[in-house]
């Protein structure tokens, strides 16, 4: 959940700028903003400003990170075969998405070798929204790990599953003789000792109370 919080702010935000500067002129020639989900804002110097938007890609953005949450969520939520699959292959996803997206903005240090020779001044910026998608993309691939690995020792046998379900082992049994000898009520040829009350048997002496002399 953390992981598809820090990928949140890349759905509005762009997570890459590159400017284009003229040094003689100390201006900047052209601004480039570009978004995870394929858009691109180009602002010039004229004021002019030109946006490639791609609606469906940022549909299935959001759609692959709701997706995600609502299936890590109810995996966490009730484990079981059919929440399993569909909470790590909803993870798989979202992170494939979000790594793929980082891995390309790290890679884009072509776009300033292509001004090298132009004698312009070219600089890249990662935003905050690049920033916190570079984050998002490590804690997914982690998440990603630990949910599988979770989810198949929950898929695994139990101790005791190939076991009786009723009745008592062989070390129950142990343990119960033990208990039953400890505390089972002595008889007489245990050690020797006279079961209990013995000594108030035999006949009765016929004992009475006499009445003091005058």
């Amino acid at each position: 959940m953390l992981g598809l919080a820090l990928a949140g702010p890349a759905v509005v935000a762009p997570t890459y700028r590159l400017a284009i500067a003229d040094p003689g002129r100390g201006v900047v020639i052209q601004a480039q903003e570009s978004f995870s989900y394929g858009a691109t804002r180009i602002r010039l110097a004229g004021g002019r400003e030109d946006l490639v938007d791609n609606v469906p890609g940022r549909v299935l953005f959001v759609a692959v990170l709701v997706v995600a949450l609502v299936a890590v969520v109810g995996w966490a939520w009730r484990r079981g075969p059919g929440a399993t699959l569909v909470g790590v292959v909803a993870l798989a996803v979202a992170t494939t998405r979000v790594v793929d997206s980082a891995v390309e903005r790290l890679g884009r240090s072509s776009d300033i070798d292509r001004y090298a020779l132009t004698g312009l001044d070219v600089r890249s910026y990662t935003p905050a929204a690049g920033a916190a998608e570079n984050a998002a993309a490590v804690v997914l691939v982690l998440a990603l790990a630990g949910v599988v690995v979770l989810s198949v020792r929950g898929l695994g046998p139990r101790p005791g599953d190939d076991g009786p379900v009723s009745g008592i082992g062989v070390a129950d049994a142990a343990d119960t003789s033990d208990a039953s000898a400890v505390t089972r009520p002595r008889r007489a040829t245990d050690d020797g000792l006279q079961p209990p009350g013995r000594h108030l048997g035999g006949p009765e002496v016929g004992l009475r109370a006499e009445e003091p002399d005058r």
